[in-house]
């Protein structure tokens, strides 16, 4: 393995350091936060197109940007998030709105009782939202509070 830019895109946006490891002698009760392919959206593109269905299966399979592919726990997401706090809250579903533009919002999206797709979203997030909104420099999340909420 060998870093690259996103590598450190990565340890940036989350405040954590990298350590290269090689993975064929991991053991089985080591403990892993998440894995993950990071290359160009053309050459990460294929490569998901190849990965066997039984992967989304056992775990989280999520693109949070073009050039970031993570695998998480099965559980680890941001609907099972939403869903937990929503729950020790006494939020009921339907009164969820949730607002996301990749991958790793998916499952939140699905979650609640409004999913929204901000306008600049992938295109698999705009396909599972209930309601497409303005883009992020737009003030898209304000007119989803204004639309909703306020109105």
């Amino acid at each position: 393995p060998k870093n690259s830019k996103y590598t450190e895109v990565e340890a940036q946006i989350n405040n954590i350091n990298i350590h290269e490891i090689d993975i064929d002698p991991i053991a089985d009760d080591e403990v892993m936060i998440k894995i993950m392919m990071i290359d160009e959206a053309e050459i990460l593109g294929p490569a998901i197109e190849k990965l066997p269905k039984d992967v989304y299966e056992k775990y989280t399979v999520v693109r949070s940007t073009p050039y970031f592919l993570e695998f998480l726990n099965k559980d680890a997401n941001k609907g099972v998030g939403v869903e937990l706090l929503a729950k020790h809250l006494g939020i009921k579903r339907e009164e969820i709105i949730t607002l996301g533009d990749a991958g790793n919002d998916l499952h939140m999206i699905e979650y609640a009782g409004l999913g929204v797709a901000m306008g600049n979203a992938f295109d698999e997030i705009k396909e599972i939202a209930d309601y497409i909104t303005d883009t992020n420099e737009n003030d898209g999340v304000a007119k989803v509070i204004e639309k909703f909420i306020l109105e």
